[in-house]
């Protein structure tokens, strides 16, 4: 095993070469591994986020029947209710801070499963495993060389906020 800097190593086609020797250091598997499956939730995340809102199904919402009878509106105000408004604004509220606390719960264990992952990136030095070959596929999360904890949390954060489900890490 050998122990390389970070500024000694260079990103070339999803591999990691050294500078000095042009050799193929290969880093832990799991954090190939790791990064590449956070590569993919990040896509299946765009991917989500273009599809949009969800289309609810067609309501007869706002239809009026015509007619040729002539008829007689009676206009009947609403009934005020302010205890049943400042309940439900109260619901609002805890549904969001609920909401709030699921998307912190769902980060934290989608970093948890990929802590690997998160300490190549954090490191300074790579270690060469001298094992198989493995290849990083990051074309839109980029160099893992240049990573960074608050790019990979920022991966991490658009991957929750975009539909997917602690589930499916």
């Amino acid at each position: 095993m050998k122990l390389f800097n970070k500024s000694e190593l260079q990103f070339v086609d999803g591999m990691i070469i050294s500078k000095a020797t042009n050799d193929v250091v290969c880093p832990a598997p799991s954090a190939v591994f790791g990064l590449n499956n956070l590569e993919t939730k990040y896509q299946e995340a765009m991917y989500l986020k273009e599809q949009g809102e969800y289309n609810p199904a067609p309501t007869l919402e706002g239809f009026n029947r015509e007619t040729a009878l002539h008829s007689i509106r009676v206009e009947i105000p609403e009934a005020e209710t302010p205890t049943l408004d400042e309940q439900v604004a109260r619901s609002i509220k805890i549904t969001e801070e609920l909401d709030a606390v699921c998307k912190h719960d769902d980060l934290v264990q989608l970093i948890n499963s990929n802590e690997e992952a998160f300490n190549f990136v954090h490191a300074d030095y790579v270690v060469d495993t001298d094992c198989s070959f493995y290849r990083f596929d990051l074309p839109y999360i980029g160099n893992p060389l240049e990573l960074t904890d608050e790019k990979l949390v920022a991966v991490c954060e658009f991957i929750i906020e975009h539909g997917l489900k602690i589930t499916e890490f």
